[in-house]
């Protein structure tokens, strides 16, 4: 009886393995482009099959013209919104967001090593609020209106004045997304949740 219940404490196991591969997977954060959500040396948990992602979401994806270098960033704009940004804020379908400050946030990378404004933002008909950091050091990197076309997304770093995205390559295909952001990894069996 014990030998079969060791077996059977052994096959379970290895199908939680298994199953833990095929739906999810791992990042691990290097580089400023996502603080104050994510910093260096953090791991996240990534749901791989999540294909409809909301505003707000984390999301995983393929850098369109990177040759196969994934990301991870903001869902700002869905299929058929308007976005903008101008003036240190994000403007969808014409509204801007709300930002709440909420003090400031190191930034320690080699030379650009600064304390960032950090907000809390919330996009107009987004599912949840979340922080990004503003660098009163540069100038708001604005883009003109644009239209995400059908089938993409419009992706924007946390890190709103540092992080490379949607605003220098353009929306991000849906077909590139490889997950969604679920969970911050504290240990192997410790999890948190994230904004």
């Amino acid at each position: 009886m014990k030998k079969a219940l060791g077996w059977g404490l052994l096959a379970l196991l290895a199908a939680l393995v298994v199953l833990r591969g095929l739906l999810f997977d791992t990042l691990h954060v290097t580089g400023p482009d996502m603080v104050p959500t994510m910093a260096t040396g953090d791991w996240f948990l990534v749901y791989r099959w999540a294909r409809d992602p909301a505003r707000g979401d984390l999301i995983v994806f393929e850098v369109p013209g990177s040759g196969g270098k994934h990301s991870v960033r903001r869902v700002i704009g869905l299929p058929g919104d308007k976005v903008e940004y101008k003036d240190q804020n994000v403007l969808v379908n014409g509204q801007p967001a709300h930002l709440a400050a909420e003090g400031t946030v190191p930034m320690e990378v080699g030379p650009l090593a600064r304390v960032l404004d950090r907000f809390r933002e919330t996009v107009p008909g987004g599912a949840h609020s979340y922080s990004i950091a503003h660098d009163p050091q540069r100038h708001s990197k604005d883009q003109p209106v644009v239209t995400v076309p059908a089938g993409a997304y419009y992706v924007l770093a946390d890190n709103r004045n540092h992080g490379r995205d949607a605003r220098e390559y353009g929306p991000v295909p849906a077909a590139s997304v490889r997950g969604t952001v679920v969970r911050r990894m504290l240990s192997l069996v410790r999890y948190q949740r994230v904004d």
